[in-house]
């Protein structure tokens, strides 16, 4: 239904349209100018043929059902808690699914955090690695 939606518009608007239209969504509503005009030049650059598979695999996959077969490794999910794109309670999903996975909200921060506060998920990530080497080296 939703995914279907999204299809269409990236069907009749193209990259470009798209990116006008939906660019400031995958942010919080406080962002800066700057972040959503970031999102909107990489969202005008999406490979179509990318982009519907992501839309069918978020809406149609079977994530939590994979997320509890992965064993390779140590697991951060981490969400904005504006997020509307994949929110916070399929994300929380997800990490409970994975063994051990550890869940972190960022707070007031949507989909594309990583445009919003490039520094603090920067250090959440570094943090997770760090604590998972020190726990190797005991």
């Amino acid at each position: 239904v939703l995914f279907r939606s999204r299809l269409r518009m990236l069907a009749e608007l193209g990259p470009q349209g798209m990116a006008e239209q939906r660019g400031a969504a995958l942010l919080s509503p406080g962002a800066s100018a700057e972040a959503i005009d970031l999102v909107k030049w990489s969202m005008a650059r999406v490979n179509p043929g990318g982009y519907e598979q992501a839309v069918r695999m978020l809406a149609e996959g079977r994530l939590a059902e994979d997320a509890a077969r992965y064993s390779a490794g140590p697991v951060s999910v981490m969400c904005g808690s504006e997020d509307t794109v994949t929110p916070e309670e399929g994300c929380r999903r997800i990490a409970a699914a994975c063994r051990g996975a550890e869940y972190r909200s960022l707070p007031g921060l949507g989909h594309a955090s990583y445009v919003e506060t490039p520094r603090m998920v920067a250090a959440e990530m570094a943090r997770f690695m760090n604590q998972q080497h020190a726990s190797q080296q005991q």
